[in-house]
């Protein structure tokens, strides 16, 4: 496994970090002409080279072997980032390599708020989107990570709550490599003793949303300091379950109507779409009575941009990345289109789901919508949900219409050989591989 963050320009055109005389995107006044898009010339962006990293991690009980994998992959995944390889050996790198990086992981445990679930060691708030949940987590504190797990899934020197602070940075010229992969190892390594009921966005939303993860003067939230307004965020998911981000009113955003959804804890509580409570998160109709999960818009709007991740770098939605190292079906159906072999999502699920073109001057969304799956299927499979493109307003530095993706990224992942982790491995979310953040065209993808 590997993981390769790309950032584009608008009107989905080649962008050359190397080129010369050009005026960074990022940079530049606002205006109205609309020439960039229209073939004049290159558009040359800035080089992102601050980047922080969320990582969330599902800490349930079937992801010991998925975290293994993560694990393995860390080395690999820092010296892409800080030190690119030159593939197409043309004697410079093939991206510019981020020299200053931020990591900070949450668990996927918010708790069953309302009702005690076995499993879940803080009903409450189980570790409330807190950065480093081992060290600040309530949750995790009655199951630390090194209490349970085998020997060699964590380094033998980080045994200690206390030995980290909320987040690790990474500085090129000055940090080891090898130190800073040991640390990373030591805060993503969580083990599989939290809540399987997993709230993956709902814990990024908190981690840097909720809790005020700015380095603004004066910030005294836990996760301060984290977020960085010039650097990229980019928010990774590593689950194999559907994600189950209860409506909590006590998180509503301020002025956003909100209809608490906590009972779907309570066995006795007869509104939701199964008696068992698993099932709640599998059987109910996105965005219907029995939806008890918040609507996606919480987490990207595409009518109002200063909610969700988007608002974290206003004007800058290209500065946001989001992607999942997630459960695929282990026979992917195909078809041919245009004399192209390409995934067949309507194979893939028991209902058909109604596509949404949009343009780059508008974005139509007709229903509520909300990643969760359509309805119970054998593959238990979920349409991909991608958000984009976004009105021209979003970008105005560059004066194109450009546009702004957040998407899941499928990711296949050997799950183990027990039934549940033949479930898992079948179980996806949003998914599509990396493409350019900036298109002329896109397609959402809701549930009908």
């Amino acid at each position: 496994m590997s993981l390769v963050l790309t950032l584009c320009a608008a009107c989905a055109r080649s962008v050359d970090p190397h080129a010369e005389g050009g005026v960074p995107a990022f940079d530049a006044p606002p205006t109205t002409d609309a020439s960039t898009c229209r073939g004049d010339g290159p558009v040359v962006v800035a080089p992102v080279t601050s980047l922080d990293l969320l990582v969330v991690v599902d800490n349930s009980g079937s992801m010991r072997e998925n975290q293994s994998n993560l694990l393995a992959q860390l080395r690999p995944l820092i010296e892409s980032l800080t030190s690119p390889p030159d593939l197409d050996m043309d004697g410079r790198p093939d991206y510019p390599p981020i020299r200053d990086l931020h990591v900070g992981v949450v668990s996927t445990d918010l708790g069953t708020p309302g009702a005690t679930v076995p499993g879940c060691a803080n009903s409450d708030l189980g570790d409330d989107g807190l950065l480093n949940p081992i060290r600040y987590g309530q949750a995790l504190a009655r199951h630390q990570p090194w209490t349970g797990s085998p020997v060699g899934f964590r380094p033998d020197d980080c045994n200690r709550p206390d030995q980290f602070p909320a987040f690790i940075a990474f500085a090129s010229g000055t940090t080891d490599v090898a130190r800073f992969t040991h640390d990373f190892h030591c805060n993503v390594a969580l083990y599989v003793n939290g809540c399987g009921l997993e709230q993956p966005l709902e814990a990024a939303y908190r981690a840097v949303r909720w809790h005020r993860a700015d380095d603004r003067p004066g910030n005294t939230d836990p996760n301060a300091g984290f977020l960085r307004s010039e650097a990229l965020l980019a928010i990774l998911v590593l689950s194999d379950e559907e994600d189950g981000s209860v409506r909590d009113c006590r998180f509503a955003e301020s002025g956003i109507p909100c209809t608490d959804a906590i009972d779907v804890y309570q066995m006795a509580s007869l509104r939701w779409a199964a008696p068992n409570l698993n099932m709640r998160f599998y059987m109910y109709a996105p965005g219907g009575e029995q939806d008890p999960t918040w609507p996606l818009e919480r987490y990207v709007d595409p009518r109002n941009p200063t909610r969700g991740f988007f608002g974290l770098k206003p004007g800058h939605p290209e500065r946001v990345l989001f992607a999942a190292i997630a459960g695929v079906p282990l026979d992917v159906p195909t078809h041919v289109v245009g004399g192209e072999t390409q995934t067949d999502w309507d194979a893939s699920s028991v209902r058909r789901t109604r596509r949404i073109t949009t343009t780059l001057s508008r974005v139509e969304v007709r229903r509520p919508t909300t990643i969760r799956r359509i309805a119970r299927a054998p593959s238990r499979c979920v349409r991909p949900i991608r958000i984009g493109p976004v009105p021209t307003a979003w970008c105005p530095h560059v004066g194109a219409k450009a546009a702004a993706t957040i998407r899941f990224v499928r990711h296949a992942i050997r799950w183990s050989s027990t039934s549940r982790g033949r479930r898992a491995a079948s179980s996806r979310s949003r998914g599509g591989s990396t493409s350019p953040l900036c298109a002329t065209d896109d397609r959402v993808e809701t549930a009908s």
